[in-house]
C-alpha cells in the first residue's frame, strides 16, 4: 500500500511525542496512540497517554502542478488527578504543554515532508464534562503534494 504524505506527517508527529521522555531531558515521559475507533474517548486511557487525531484540512492553494494543504491536528493528553500528586493540575498541564510545544518546534518540517508547524491554541479539558481530564494542544501542519497526487511531493 502507498502512504501518502499525510500519513508520513501524521507518522512523524507520533514518533516525535514518542520521543518526549525524562531521558530526553522533559519534565515527563509521554506515551502517543493515534486511535483506531471514532469513539476513542469511551477508551479507557492512562496517565500522560496523547491522543493523536486529525482534524480538518484545509485547501490553502491549488495550482496546475503543486496544491497547498493545512491540516490541522488535535493532540489530546491526558492527565489523571490523583491525591498523591504535589504539583497543583494546572502546574502538570503547563509543563506537559510546554514539553510538547518544544518537541514540535524542534522539526517544523516533519521530517521534510512539510513546510511549516505551528501551534494554534490549547484547551483545557475537564473530567466533570464527561471525558478524561487534560488537554488537547491544537496544531496545523502546511504541507505541499502533486496536484492530483498526495503521494507525491
Amino acid at each position: 500500500m502507498s502512504v501518502s504524505i499525510l500519513e508520513y506527517i501524521a507518522r512523524n508527529i507520533e514518533a516525535d511525542i514518542n520521543l518526549i521522555t525524562t531521558g530526553a531531558g522533559f519534565n515527563q515521559t509521554l506515551i502517543a496512540h493515534r486511535p483506531r475507533r471514532i469513539d476513542f474517548l469511551d477508551q479507557s486511557w492512562n496517565d500522560k497517554d496523547v491522543i493523536i487525531k486529525q482534524a480538518e484540512t484545509a485547501k490553502l492553494s491549488d495550482e496546475a502542478l503543486m496544491t497547498d494543504r493545512r491540516q490541522t491536528f488535535e493532540i489530546t493528553v491526558i492527565v489523571i488527578d490523583v491525591d498523591s500528586e504535589t504539583d497543583s493540575i494546572d502546574t502538570r498541564i503547563n509543563a506537559i504543554q510546554a514539553d510538547v510545544e518544544k518537541k514540535l518546534y524542534a522539526d517544523l518540517t516533519r521530517g521534510g515532508y512539510a513546510f511549516d508547524t505551528s501551534v494554534e491554541s490549547a484547551v483545557m479539558l475537564n473530567p466533570n464534562d464527561g471525558g478524561p481530564g487534560g488537554i488537547t494542544i491544537t496544531i496545523t501542519v502546511d504541507y505541499r503534494t502533486k496536484t492530483g497526487d498526495p503521494f507525491t511531493q
